[in-house]
């Protein structure tokens, strides 16, 4: 995506720009820069899942779902929950009640 190019290419100079330590200056150490690198992709495996199960709960719902059917919305997204998320959701679980897009709101968003 467009916008995450000035992110991921400027990181590097942008860290070791602003890091220093508070009482000699000396900059971000090459092992402790690699380290926060590192940590930058730590479960982004579940992020993705994540937004998996969002992007097919509102699907199936725009879709699929028919109102005053056999199924809530709540139970499609559910089912949609124990296909994408390495723990099932739990049965109280009322994520639609607080879903919004990350188009909403006019943010401008440009993917």
């Amino acid at each position: 995506m467009p916008w995450c190019l000035p992110i991921n290419l400027c990181y590097r100079d942008t860290l070791m720009g602003l890091t220093k330590h508070y009482e000699t200056g000396e900059t971000l150490l090459e092992e402790v820069y690699l380290k926060l690198l590192a940590a930058r992709t730590f479960r982004s495996g579940s992020i993705r899942l994540r937004q998996i199960r969002f992007a097919s709960t509102d699907l199936e719902l725009h879709g699929n779902y028919v109102p005053g059917g056999s199924e809530s919305i709540f139970y499609v997204d559910r089912r949609v929950g124990e296909k994408t998320q390495v723990v099932a959701p739990l049965p109280e679980d009322r994520f639609l009640s607080g879903f919004s897009h990350i188009f909403a709101a006019g943010r401008g968003v440009i993917s």
